[in-house]
């Protein structure tokens, strides 16, 4: 065994909905990842359905998004970045609740993941109504 990795296993319930200060990224406002997440625009650029992508934004620019870090055809689990200088100020809720409610209206379960250590990202699940469900375990 080389790495394990454990930590609580979320879904976010129906009636979360987006935020005024987060938008859903669309082809005429992919500009607004260009600063802080450049890695996202050739997904986006690529006639291939990554889900959703939102973003919270300030002064034009994303400073966190929130992504399909996994995509079936019933659910997806959340990917969140977030500017180092931007942590601790609500930005990545805001991205998350934006990204699950676009996921609810695409009729799929938005699902959310942390480790045990990362309390930051727990507090985001608990912000945004999110119901722990289990426990992601995995062993390489």
């Amino acid at each position: 065994m080389n790495r394990e990795y454990r930590g609580p296993a979320y879904l976010i319930p129906e009636g979360t909905g987006a935020p005024k200060d987060a938008v859903l990224i669309t082809k005429g406002k992919r500009r607004v990842l260009e600063a802080g997440f450049p890695e996202m625009l050739p997904p986006l650029a690529a006639d291939v359905d990554i889900g959703p992508v939102t973003a919270a934004v300030v002064n034009g620019s994303a400073v966190s998004i929130c992504y399909c870090a996994r995509l079936s055809p019933w659910a997806a689990e959340a990917g969140v970045e977030t500017l180092d200088a931007m942590r601790g100020r609500g930005y990545a809720t805001a991205a998350v609740a934006a990204w699950a409610a676009a996921l609810r209206r695409r009729g799929l379960l938005p699902l959310y993941s942390a480790s045990w250590e990362n309390v930051a990202s727990q507090r985001v699940a608990e912000k945004v109504g999110a119901v722990c469900y289990g426990e992601d375990w995995e062993i390489e």
